[in-house]
């Protein structure tokens, strides 16, 4: 019987081959991001390629709010923007990737993910968790972290 002793020698090809399309390629989020009532608010959310030949076709933000229904926030496509009819609209914007709310009010809390459409690898998302808070919390655990 022949043994193949080239047969390492041939999965280290492979490997090799195959290693650039099993590169890291992601949307890195922040998991919780803490608004302040009547502030701005920017949820990051970057995409990061898998090489120089992706592009982005769409962006899309969708809320989960407690205990509520999904509701689709924003989506662009690079050239067009469209903000859905809810309680955001008239106060969301997309910069780059990265949601942007303003004036934040306390029904903004929830679970908002942030998907990726890219030629050609595919879609990406990381999630979000928006915590509000109102301005006299906040002032006050400044305060008491000074204090400490």
């Amino acid at each position: 019987m022949r043994s193949c002793s080239k047969s390492p020698i041939i999965l280290k090809l492979i490997y090799i081959t195959l290693l650039p399309a099993l590169e890291a390629q992601e949307v890195k989020v922040s998991p919780e991001v803490t608004g302040v009532v009547g502030r701005d608010v920017t949820l990051p959310c970057q995409y990061i390629p898998r090489s120089d030949m992706d592009s982005i076709n769409q962006v899309q933000w969708m809320l989960s709010p407690p205990g509520g229904e999904n509701i689709i926030v924003i989506v662009s496509n690079g050239q067009l923007v469209s903000v859905q009819d809810s309680f955001l609209k008239g106060r969301v914007e997309i910069a780059e990737q990265s949601l942007i709310i303003r004036d934040v009010e306390k029904n903004d809390s929830g679970s908002y993910t942030c998907t990726v459409t890219a030629f050609p690898t595919g879609s990406f998302s990381g999630t979000t968790d928006l915590v509000v808070q109102d301005l006299q919390s906040v002032t006050g655990s400044s305060l008491m972290q000074v204090v400490q």
